[in-house]
């Protein structure tokens, strides 16, 4: 992006200084509502709004005061109406399909012109409906970039029995205000009160805590920072160069040193109206990644759709369960949660200098050669083993993803799930912004990707302060703060302010622990986080999300087999049998084969014991697990193909090329696997029964003979089919349906 196209961007900023209200819509559907005595069948919103043109007021305005050039007007009403166009997307009727009690209940229509934009709701079945959550639906479109349009008309019909027509009951052009009027935010007028927040001294120590994350001494590490801008007809607007008392131009994180005086500090807050800071999560000298952030961000639908008190709960317990799993499932320090300053929470994290490294000009390839889709992975450039911001982010996508899959449904309010019709609890949630999900919750991990977070500052909408939310002794959220209406009351300024002046502070100074590169090789083991990274790696973090039950269940269990066994020998390689710490190894493996789900693990923790305390060479050992493998993958993903051969598929395999050498596949892995089991089994008589022991005694005639001759034909072409009779083909076949017998009561003694 270059210098015009952000002064563009600026402009358009500056010029969206009204919006309209949809007030009047929302008291329509009440009366609806109330004033008939039955619901109606059906109500149809239709809502118009005309884009501006280059002879609209709006445009004629900043060009008469100079702020937008004659060349320029055309191009600005061409992004103007892309913006507006991007912001009415119709994928709010996909979002609705996810829940039971609205599903198709609703349909949505999206049309443009580029001179005018009409959206159409039409919803039937009401009694699935609250005035409220119809509202919702309808507020959806309620988008900033609409406070552009030159007006917005807004037609409201009803049917009132299945047979009836449409009847127009509201039809009205809605009142179009400025954002100073319509919106609550903190403006110029507000800038006396800010400062008194910044008098504080310890403000500023809090401050600097984050904006030098290694400490001031070490003012190589510190931050970009980026804050926000006091105005007085729109809300507040994130900028990076401050105005200096020299009368120069610096960005912030040059201006602000670790032995600046509080004088100073006062001096640039107030020259430049700032209302907050957000310190980056990367370095602004070196580049390097300290911090990993979580953000939890509810959706506009379901703040209209619910009660705030309803929306912190859902968001305090979705946050405790993520503590949870952060620090007993994954073994993490306990995390510094902070609200928000609005409905939502931050998971921080700093991140230790040697946690995310490049290994062989890789980020932590140590630990990231089992994920899937290699190849693409090292050509995408962008990718979690080339930036160690996409690998910070990729992480904490898979905590989520985890804690989305495993929490519990009573953790969500009871009010959220039965209004919604909630069936999978997923659904309730998504991963990127760019999902197709507009109404869930968002965990969002994107200020991971250099971006930046706000910090112990006044939120620009609601004037409210992001305080940490944990007890400093318990490490527990305080039982006052899972209270909305308390929790307003102790993030606002003036609060914090009297508890500072009164020596108050142990509960605002709580910074993020570290995390270690020992804490990022137990995340990336496979009875943690691989498996779920794996998914996010196969289907990005925009589709995780969208995989249904079943799939998620396949996936999930495939990565979990993969990763556990090809994480095992990679780790047996490794070791070396002379090494003093082999017993800390021996430990941490066998506890990584008791946690894990994979049903053959038993087997493998035989041979682990076999290579351990008895000589068996890693040759050997490699030959097993890998027939474990093989064994496990038919077990849970392809026990049909178990089954026994009938005779009469006997030709057709022995007449196709293809399918014949599929089988010899299938029948070698099968050999192999039966082999290794034979050898473990031969240990205790007990353990085979009558049939798998008759079964295996015409293998041991048999098997050399037809295993060469498998060998031989898995080679052959089809015109070459003089290397092998019939006679032999029946009894590799024969053999097949021994061993499958063989392996299937194996295969249920395992699960």
């Amino acid at each position: 992006m270059n210098f015009y196209d952000t002064n563009l961007q600026y402009l358009m900023s500056d010029m969206l200084v009204y919006s309209y209200d949809f007030g009047p819509i929302k008291e329509a559907i009440k009366n609806i509502f109330e004033e008939i005595s039955t619901i109606p069948f059906e109500l149809v919103v239709i809502v118009i709004a005309k884009a501006p043109t280059i002879e609209s007021p709006l445009i004629q305005r900043f060009c008469e005061e100079g702020k937008l050039k004659s060349f320029q007007k055309k191009e600005v009403c061409v992004k103007i109406k892309e913006a507006i166009k991007g912001a009415l997307s119709n994928e709010l009727e996909s979002s609705l399909n996810r829940f039971s009690k609205i599903k198709k209940c609703s349909k949505i229509k999206v049309k443009s012109n580029f001179s005018e934009f009409r959206v159409k709701i039409s919803v039937h079945r009401l009694h699935s409906f609250s005035p409220k959550l119809l509202f919702a639906v309808i507020n959806h479109f309620n988008v900033d970039p609409l406070g552009y349009c030159d007006e917005v008309e807004t037609i409201v019909s009803v049917a009132r029995t299945e047979e009836s027509n449409l009847e127009p009951v509201f039809k009205e052009k809605l009142p179009k205000l400025p954002a100073v009027e319509s919106k609550k935010f903190v403006s110029l007028e507000d800038k006396e009160s800010v400062l008194d927040f910044f008098r504080c001294p310890e403000v500023k120590e809090i401050l600097f805590s984050h904006f030098f994350p290694r400490g001031l001494e070490n003012d190589r590490m510190r931050t970009e920072i980026t804050y926000d801008a006091l105005r007085g007809d729109v809300v507040a607007q994130k900028r990076r160069k401050v105005l200096l008392p020299s009368g120069e131009y610096e960005n912030l994180h040059d201006a602000i040193t670790p032995y600046i005086t509080h004088e100073k500090f006062l001096q640039i807050v107030d020259i430049n109206n700032i209302l907050g800071f957000y310190p980056s999560v990367r370095t602004a000298k070196t580049q390097e990644i300290v911090t990993a952030i979580i953000d939890i961000d509810v959706s506009s639908f379901l703040r209209t759709s619910f009660s705030p008190s309803i929306i912190w709960n859902l968001v305090i317990s979705l946050t405790e369960e993520i503590v949870k799993n952060l620090t007993t499932f994954l073994r993490l320090p306990t995390p510094l949660v902070v609200f928000s300053g609005s409905r939502g929470v931050h998971i921080t994290y700093r991140l230790a200098a040697d946690s995310v490294n490049s290994d062989f000009n890789y980020v932590n390839y140590s630990e990231l050669y089992l994920l899937p889709s290699q190849k693409s992975l090292v050509k995408n450039k962008n990718s979690l083993i080339h930036s160690k911001f996409t690998f910070v982010r990729s992480l904490m996508q898979a905590i989520l993803l985890y804690t989305a899959q495993n929490i519990p449904r009573e953790r969500i309010p009871k009010t959220i799930t039965e209004r919604l019709g909630i069936t999978r609890i997923m659904d309730l949630f998504t991963l990127s912004v760019f999902s197709r999900n507009k109404i869930g919750v968002l965990l969002d991990t994107s200020s991971n990707n250099s971006s930046v977070f706000r910090v112990f500052s006044i939120h620009p909408t609601t004037g409210l302060v992001s305080i940490p939310l944990l007890d400093p002794k318990t490490k527990k959220i305080r039982t006052e703060l899972k209270n909305y209406t308390n929790l307003k009351e102790a993030s606002k300024p003036e609060t914090i302010t009297k508890n500072l002046k009164a020596g108050i502070k142990e509960m605002y100074y709580q910074f993020p622990p570290e995390i270690t590169r020992d804490h990022i090789r137990y995340l990336l083991r496979p009875d943690t986080l691989l498996p779920t990274l794996s998914i996010i790696v196969r289907f990005s973090d925009r589709w995780a999300t969208e995989r249904s039950p079943w799939s998620m269940k396949f996936w999930l269990e495939m990565y979990q087999l993969n990763n556990f066994y090809d994480y095992l020998i990679a780790k047996m390689l490794s070791l070396e049998r002379s090494d003093r710490k082999i017993g800390i190894s021996y430990q941490e493996i066998v506890e990584l084969i008791d946690k894990s789900k994979v049903k053959t693990k038993k087997f493998a923790r035989e041979v682990i014991d076999d290579y351990f305390f008895r000589n068996l060479s890693f040759k050997a050992l490699k030959a097993r697990l890998d027939a474990f493998h093989d064994l496990d993958f038919y077990a849970s993903f392809k026990f049909t193909d178990l089954a026994a051969l009938p005779p009469e598929r006997f030709e057709r395999l022995f007449s196709n090329f293809r399918e014949r050498n599929l089988f010899f596949r299938k029948f070698t892995s099968f050999f192999n696997a039966t082999l290794v089991l034979l050898g473990q089994y031969s240990r205790e008589e007990s353990r085979i029964t009558p049939n798998a022991r008759q079964s295996l005694e015409l293998l041991s005639k048999r098997a050399r003979l037809l295993n060469e001759k498998v060998n031989l034909l898995k080679l052959a072409k089809e015109k070459e089919k003089k290397l092998m009779v019939k006679k032999d083909f029946v009894q590799i076949s024969c053999l097949f349906n021994l061993l499958s017998k063989f392996l299937q009561e194996v295969i249920g003694r395992a699960k």
